[in-house]
């Protein structure tokens, strides 16, 4: 029993470290090349100093601006990407023909601030380029030359079908999936 049960630990620490700590990415390659500041701790600070961060690592703290980081990954195994507007971090949901994103964004009523959030997807042709929403305008405006792709948006989403639609059968976001074969 006290075998299996150091085998479940050293799994479980084996995952941790190949992937899934917690810390900063200073930039798009290291996102890429899964190069990682390990961190205790993150402090996105959205109040007050909401242009830096602060990283815990054993007891120590230190402050990097936003603007000079790529991103993060929580303890949770989410990563997210900063992206102009320091309120908002953009959770990387699939990087393959294009990277795309999601914020939840507070619902609003006629009374006010309603307690849902709702996801706003966004996209960008690359890690290290331009975050847009995830539009069929914006799309064709992205990819101006690929007509292929233009026809496919199209007939997959021309009737009201969302954009952000998750493709099961291939396991990526459908709009991706359609990319990449606009390509071949």
């Amino acid at each position: 029993m006290k075998t299996k049960i150091l085998i479940v630990f050293i799994l479980c620490t084996c995952l941790k470290v190949n992937g899934q700590q917690t810390g900063i990415f200073l930039t798009w390659q290291d996102y890429q090349n899964n190069k990682i500041i390990q961190a205790d701790k993150i402090v996105l600070n959205h109040l007050l100093s909401g242009k830096c961060v602060n990283i815990q690592k054993n007891e120590r703290d230190t402050s990097l601006c936003k603007d000079s980081i790529f991103g993060y990954r929580d303890e949770t195994g989410k990563t997210y990407r900063f992206y102009k507007e320091y309120d908002d971090e953009y959770e990387i949901l699939e990087s393959r023909y294009m990277v795309i994103y999601v914020v939840y964004k507070p619902t609003y009523t006629s009374k006010g601030l309603a307690a849902p959030l709702r996801p706003v997807y966004f996209f960008s042709k690359s890690l290290n380029s331009e975050i847009m929403r995830l539009t069929i305008p914006n799309l064709t405006n992205a990819w101006p030359d690929n007509h292929k792709f233009h026809h496919a948006l199209d007939d997959e989403f021309g009737n009201g079908t969302s954009v952000s639609q998750y493709d099961d059968k291939h396991n990526m976001f459908r709009v991706n999936y359609i990319l990449g074969e606009s390509f071949q």
